[in-house]
């Protein structure tokens, strides 16, 4: 695979900034326990010189500390902690600074840039490819929701491993009427947070749509 400095030049800033940022620490996945406790205690306090969000005191922030290692490993092993610092220094959507920090909170900024990363990360692949002879048949729209398919499968379901980038693919074949996408917003709204950004929420319900027209594969293939 290419370094990220032979990319520099096919991204643009904000994509490089986010390459950059995904190999300049190890990902928490590869921190051991020590290691772990030690970053999730530095991050919550940067997080809280970012955002002003308030830390609760004695027992409960330890509390918070124990739970935030666990959320880091289950939910953003892959990911390091100047990726965490950087998602929130650049976080446009979520505002709710000055409230009391959470994991839902927390959540809510980290998911957009796991999207984002997700898309990044993916072009990362596809230009690090060596130049080919033109016999070579790049990777077509379908193999690419196919490849969608097999990770949501292999994730229990999950429509979070869905990226943005399958909904735009398959937003005519999805053709959703505006009844079917009150349905999918209604479903949504009623289990999420009732803190989570728009943006968020709007990220949810193009990943239950794409989840559902899987669904609706398999089905028809039985």
């Amino acid at each position: 695979m290419s370094s990220p400095q032979e990319l520099s030049v096919a991204l643009t800033q904000e994509e490089r900034a986010v390459i950059e940022k995904k190999y300049a620490a190890p990902v928490f996945s590869k921190l051991n326990n020590a290691q772990l406790f030690d970053a999730a205690e530095i991050l919550l306090l940067k997080l809280y010189v970012i955002t002003g969000w308030t830390l609760p005191e004695s027992v409960m922030q330890t509390i918070l500390v124990d739970q935030f290692c666990k959320k880091l490993q289950e939910s953003y092993g892959n990911v390091n902690s100047e990726e965490v610092e950087y998602s929130f220094r650049n976080n446009t959507e979520v505002q709710d600074w000055g409230k009391t920090m959470n994991l839902s909170l927390i959540d809510a900024v980290m998911r957009p840039y796991l999207q984002q990363r997700l898309e990044v990360s993916r072009r990362e692949e596809v230009r690090s490819i060596k130049q080919l002879p033109s016999t070579v048949v790049e990777t077509t729209d379908a193999e690419f929701i196919e490849s969608v398919k097999a990770t949501w499968l292999s994730s229990d379901r999950k429509v979070s491993v869905i990226p943005e980038l399958a909904y735009k693919v398959l937003k005519t074949t999805l053709a959703l009427s505006t009844e079917k996408k009150d349905e999918i917003r209604k479903s949504i709204d009623a289990g999420c947070d009732p803190e989570l950004p728009q943006a968020a929420r709007n990220l949810l319900c193009k990943q239950l749509a794409v989840a559902r027209y899987f669904e609706n594969q398999i089905k028809k293939s039985v």
